[in-house]
């Protein structure tokens, strides 16, 4: 009786996990489209070091804040591949099509020329979220079937809290 029990429970428990994985937007396949990119300036700060630092947690949200206060900007991180012992480099801030005004320090601006690029749109909750190198395997995959090649470089623009932009630079 407690075994009929317990396994009806564990049905249960599946069947509401899938719910909310479902929900909270999991299932969605990755789709790449090639485009161009028109140029523009990321406004931010400059890191490198473990993904787990918590200095890059405190650039994101600064960013995220500046994001939500500047009209037309959007919360943009540049990652510049990882090296050796998982170090990663990222710049970290806001991303805009025009450039900025007058900048406090420590702040910078970098600037991205009009290029092309392979991206996809991902609009699911964080918990369900594939993982960077998910990501980067599929935007491989793609390039591959299409003849491209992936730089080093690639960005993610963060739309809204359950829709990211994630795009690769292609080589020319």
């Amino acid at each position: 009786m407690v075994k009929r029990i317990l396994i009806a429970l564990l049905i249960l428990l599946a069947i509401v996990t899938f719910i909310f994985y479902y929900k909270l937007g999991g299932s969605q396949p990755l789709e790449f489209k090639k485009a161009s990119h028109p140029e523009f300036y990321v406004t931010g700060q400059y890191f490198e070091g473990k993904y787990h630092d918590p200095k890059i947690e405190k650039l994101f949200f600064d960013a995220k804040a500046r994001t939500e206060k500047e009209q037309g900007a959007t919360l943009t991180i540049v990652n510049y591949g990882i090296h050796g012992d998982k170090i990663i480099r990222q710049f970290i801030g806001t991303g805009t099509l025009t450039p900025p005004g007058q900048l406090p320090a420590p702040l910078e601006v970098r600037k991205f020329p009009r290029h092309e690029v392979i991206f996809t749109e991902i609009a699911s909750h964080n918990v369900v979220m594939p993982t960077p190198g998910e990501v980067l395997k599929k935007a491989r995959v793609f390039a591959e079937e299409y003849g491209y090649e992936l730089d080093t470089i690639s960005y993610e623009s963060y739309i809204s809290d359950r829709e990211l932009k994630v795009s690769f630079l292609v080589k020319e």
